[in-house]
């Protein structure tokens, strides 16, 4: 892959092994395309690239992606548990956690609908699950502030179509000319926005209130010290 060139955007499509995803990425070398074909293995309550997955296909794709700019956004859906104790005590056939997978089908199935809306021009995307009630979507080569709208959209669009509200943080690295340690940098990079995001929410919670689709910018800025050369971070 040639300095400076984008993974291309995977499109999966079922597989009968282990429920994944068999995906065929077309890789580009020097401007000459050629087939690879591996395995990103989804969630099957989902639909969702398993995180496992995602975080192998992630570390090793970052440092071309961080070379244009990784936007990354995390969404947790606001107050699942007291959604499945309700609906325990509505319908006595919820029992154990057949609530919380209808939600979370329902988050998958929107999920995957927004990105076969939003994202088919981007050159990179994945969405994939992140613990039992989040989401994570990654995108690249194109603007961060139309990332920021996307996810804006699928926040609305899973408060009209999921039993539960989802809170969002999202954030980018900036443009990084070099990278070293990709797994340890795109560790950092998962943490801090997965903090902001609950940060947010306690931050509402401390007001008295509930969230309820908190979109929390974590911008790139506050992404500089989390990479080995922060004067090559700029702002796309």
């Amino acid at each position: 892959m040639s300095s400076g060139a984008l993974p291309d955007r995977h499109d999966g499509r079922r597989s009968t092994v282990l429920a994944g995803y068999e995906v065929v990425a077309i890789a580009r070398s020097h401007g000459t395309a050629h087939t690879a074909r591996r395995m990103l293995f989804c969630d099957p309550l989902t639909g969702l690239v398993a995180y496992p997955s995602f975080e192998d296909h992630l570390t090793r794709e970052l440092p071309a992606l961080s070379r244009v700019g990784l936007h990354l956004a995390i969404g947790d859906v606001d107050d699942l548990k007291r959604f499945v104790s309700q609906q325990r005590l509505d319908d006595p056939a919820m029992f154990g956690h057949l609530a919380g997978n209808a939600c979370m089908q329902a988050v998958g199935d929107a999920t995957l609908r927004w990105a076969e809306l939003e994202l088919p021009d981007w050159p990179f995307s994945v969405c994939a699950t992140f613990g039992g009630d989040e989401v994570i979507v990654a995108a690249a080569g194109r603007p961060y502030a139309e990332f920021i709208r996307a996810v804006a959209r699928l926040r609305d669009l899973l408060a009209e179509s999921t039993p539960r509200t989802c809170s969002f943080a999202v954030a980018s690295t900036g443009v990084i000319s070099e990278l070293s340690e990709p797994r340890a940098a795109y560790r950092r990079l998962v943490s801090q926005v997965d903090h902001a995001l609950f940060a947010s929410k306690d931050e509402v919670r401390s007001r008295g209130e509930d969230p309820a689709g908190e979109l929390v910018d974590t911008g790139v800025a506050e992404m500089r010290r989390q990479f080995d050369r922060p004067d090559d971070v700029n702002r796309m």
